[in-house]
C-alpha cells in the first residue's frame, strides 16, 4: 500500500481539483438572481416567513444562514454565514464583492 494513499492518493486529489476547478466556472458565470430575498423560489420565502427563522436578511442588507451558536455568561451568542446561492433552488443571490461592498460600508 502507498503511503500517500491513506490520505487519498494522487488520482483522486486530480479529480476534485477537477470538479473544484468546474464548479467555480459554474459560480463565475452564474447570473445574479435580481429581487428581494426569497422572490428566486416558494421554499427560500416560506422559511424566511417563519418565525426564528435561521435565515434572515442583516442589518447591512446581507442575506445570512445562522449555522451555530454559543452560549456565555452575556446571552447566546450567533455564528452566521453569507448565503451565495439559494439552498433551495441553488441560484446565486448575491455575490462576495457584493457582501464585502456592504460590510465596509457598515
Amino acid at each position: 500500500m502507498n503511503a500517500d494513499c491513506s490520505r487519498g492518493c494522487g488520482f483522486e486529489t486530480e479529480v476534485v481539483r477537477a470538479i473544484r476547478i468546474e464548479e467555480t466556472k459554474d459560480m463565475e458565470s452564474t447570473e445574479l438572481h435580481q429581487g428581494e430575498f426569497g422572490s428566486c423560489c416558494a421554499d427560500l420565502a416560506e422559511c424566511m416567513r417563519q418565525p426564528n427563522s435561521l435565515i434572515r436578511v442583516g442589518e447591512t442588507g446581507t442575506l445570512f444562514l445562522s449555522i451555530g451558536y454559543l452560549i456565555t455568561d452575556e446571552g447566546t451568542g450567533w455564528f452566521d454565514h453569507a448565503v451565495i446561492f439559494c439552498p433551495f433552488c441553488g441560484k446565486q443571490l448575491q455575490d462576495r464583492a457584493e457582501i464585502a461592498e456592504r460590510a465596509a460600508a457598515d
